[in-house]
């Protein structure tokens, strides 16, 4: 299956896109995190959100309402980076993804 966006939220995403590059306002990331998001992706140790929803598109349908890119500091080595994609699925339910972003693994499924 194929997550379908609506034209508002492809701006959204577009704008997601444009901080992880360091083209976007720096009020959503601080500029420290832009630019390690930016080198991560360019690097080749996180995967762009393009391909991101391209995997979770393969088993959860709907419309992609929300997503952040989260450094977890839990992390002993600090190169983990989770995907927080929340989606409306067709049947109106809400669901919050955790995606690994270096793998494109699926850590964790919540219900709103």
């Amino acid at each position: 299956m194929v997550i379908r966006l609506k034209k508002g939220l492809l701006s959204a995403v577009g704008v997601l896109f444009l901080i992880i590059a360091g083209w976007g306002p720096s009020t959503v990331l601080a500029d420290d995190d832009h630019e390690e998001a930016q080198r991560a992706v360019q690097a080749g140790k996180i995967l762009p959100l393009r391909t991101i929803l391209k995997i979770i598109g393969q088993t959860h349908a709907g419309e992609v309402i929300k997503v952040e890119l989260d450094h977890d500091d839990d992390d002993d080595d600090g190169e983990s980076w989770v995907y927080e994609i929340k989606i409306l699925q067709p049947s109106g339910r809400r669901i919050e993804l955790e995606v690994d972003a270096s793998s494109g693994r699926i850590l964790d499924v919540d219900e709103d």
